[in-house]
């Protein structure tokens, strides 16, 4: 039995998530295979280095062009077995201890464009034609209304309160210029 399969007997035992261990295990054995390519060694606990988990998390970022989340749970199912290791007495020290991961690029909110919000116009349209109840339609029709002119989050609609709509008040990035254009739009439709 390889350690990769003994590992995967402690997750079980543990009690660890069917798909929590399937992600360890798959991590595992995609980072076995880099080091029998790389370095033609076996995955035995003490072969493995700072360095290979460094190099490892490299290939993966630049090679293989994978997200932040997805290197950073290798990197976090390396040290998970290194630990395990390390309690068999495998190891002495954790090799990626102090392997850092990757930073998330923060990416910015992306907005519909004309043609994606004419489709959502017309999907509102539909609605009235299936003779939704006029509640539904109005409420449906006025989200969509406020999240396109108004710019604002869907965190920001959910916070919304029948008071600021009455004050024309909403607190965030709209202005009442705005909301108040939404407010005629939504009540001529």
């Amino acid at each position: 039995m390889d350690y990769i399969d003994k590992f995967q007997k402690h997750l079980c035992n543990e009690g660890t998530g069917h798909n929590t261990a399937r992600g360890y295990i798959s991590d595992l054995k995609n980072f076995a295979q880099y080091l029998k390519e790389s370095t033609s060694d076996d995955f035995i606990p003490g072969n493995i280095t700072p360095m290979d988990i460094a190099d490892y998390r490299s290939y993966l970022r630049n090679m293989l062009n994978r997200k932040p989340a997805t290197i950073n749970r290798a990197i976090s199912s390396i040290r998970m077995f290194c630990e395990w290791a390390i309690d068999q007495e495998l190891l002495g020290i954790n090799p990626a201890r102090k392997v850092k991961g990757v930073k998330k690029v923060k990416q910015s909110p992306q907005s519909l464009n004309r043609n994606q919000q004419n489709k959502l116009f017309q999907e509102l349209e539909k609605d009235k034609e299936l003779r939704r109840p006029p509640k539904t339609i109005y409420r449906d029709s006025s989200i969509i209304y406020v999240l396109i002119f108004c710019v604002l989050r869907v965190s920001e609609i959910c916070n919304i309160r029948m008071a600021d709509i009455n004050t024309l008040a909403i607190y965030g990035r709209a202005s009442i210029e705005q909301l108040q254009s939404v407010v005629d739009r939504v009540r001529i439709n």
